[in-house]
């Protein structure tokens, strides 16, 4: 994953316990700028605490609310901004952007 964009770059994550994907966190880190980190709290879901431990470089911020984390793109000049990690993210986009996946 190269991105060579000059803005800043925010991925916005959200994962499930059972995600198999330390293994790719240095690379993760090393791309973006700034990782919110959230929480769906659904089953299985693992806490954004939790996530933030597991991360090497301390560029992150915690926000526990799905919607209010995905909102904080309106407050970033951001070239780049990714969200990533649940599906079960995909209500609340759905309702920020105003889209269904339905018609994707």
């Amino acid at each position: 994953m190269d991105i060579s964009l000059k803005e800043q770059k925010i991925l916005i994550l959200a994962i499930q316990q059972h995600k198999h994907f330390y293994s790719a966190l240095k690379k993760i880190e090393s791309t973006f700028d700034l990782i919110i980190l959230t929480q769906t709290n659904t089953r299985n879901f693992l806490s954004a605490q939790d996530l933030d431990q597991k991360l090497y470089k301390k560029n992150t911020r915690i926000i526990h609310n799905p919607e209010e984390a995905i909102n904080t793109y309106k407050d970033y000049n951001a070239g780049c901004i990714v969200i990533a990690g649940s599906h079960y993210l995909g209500p609340v986009i759905s309702r920020i952007f105003k889209i269904s996946f339905e018609n994707i």
